[in-house]
This record gives structure tokens, C-alpha cells and sequence, in this order.
């Protein structure tokens, strides 16, 4: 199963999103799963995946940023915030992929 870490591992009910930098599409489009982990890995949960999206960051949509699991992010400045803060030489044109999951349990990290 694929995964996701989160420094920010916080989501609501229903459809989410991460950004991710550069294009990771080709990485997820055959899951229809993925485990959505710390990035200390001790507490991971499964979602289910939905859509995979490569495109311009300054590209991203009103509509696309209000499904951002970080609330923080779902505004354009929040999210490029903490784009810049995770990669310091990030920059508003560069592409990532919109990763969009539905998280379902939570299980221990031994399973």
C-alpha cells in the first residue's frame, strides 16, 4: 500500500487533499489505496484514494484548496506558507500533484 506523510496530521470527514511537490501522479494512479502516516510514523490510518492531479501550484482552484486537510491550507497564502516552509526554494509556479482521499480508520502502527 502506498503511503502519505503528514508533519500536519489532521483531517476532516468526507474528501480531502495534500499537495504535494512535483509530480507524483504517475506514483499513485494505480492505488486505490493509501495509508495516511505520521511523520514519525507511529499512528497511520488508511484512506481511500480519489483523484490524482498534476498542474501548476499557482494553478490550484478555490474550489480544489477547500478540501486541504490542513485548515491552515485551504487558503492559497496558508498553503504556500507551509509549501515554503517544508521546501525552502519552492516557488508558485512549480508543479505538484493534488492528492484527494477519503480517510476511513485509524489503526496501530504494528498492523
Amino acid at each position: 500500500m502506498k503511503e502519505l506523510l503528514f508533519k500536519n496530521y489532521v483531517f476532516h470527514e468526507g474528501l480531502n487533499l495534500t499537495v504535494r511537490r512535483g509530480n507524483r501522479k504517475k506514483l499513485f494512479s494505480l492505488a486505490n489505496k493509501v495509508c495516511l502516516k505520521t511523520t514519525d510514523r507511529k499512528t497511520k490510518r488508511k484512506a481511500i484514494l480519489g483523484s490524482v492531479i498534476s498542474k501548476q501550484f499557482n494553478e490550484i482552484s478555490a474550489y480544489e484548496i477547500q478540501f486541504e486537510h490542513d485548515p491552515h491550507c485551504q487558503k492559497y497564502d496558508g498553503l504556500f506558507e507551509t509549501m515554503k516552509d517544508l521546501y525552502p526554494d519552492f516557488k508558485a509556479y512549480e508543479e505538484v500533484t493534488l492528492i484527494f482521499f477519503v480517510p476511513t480508520q485509524t489503526f496501530n502502527a504494528s498492523e
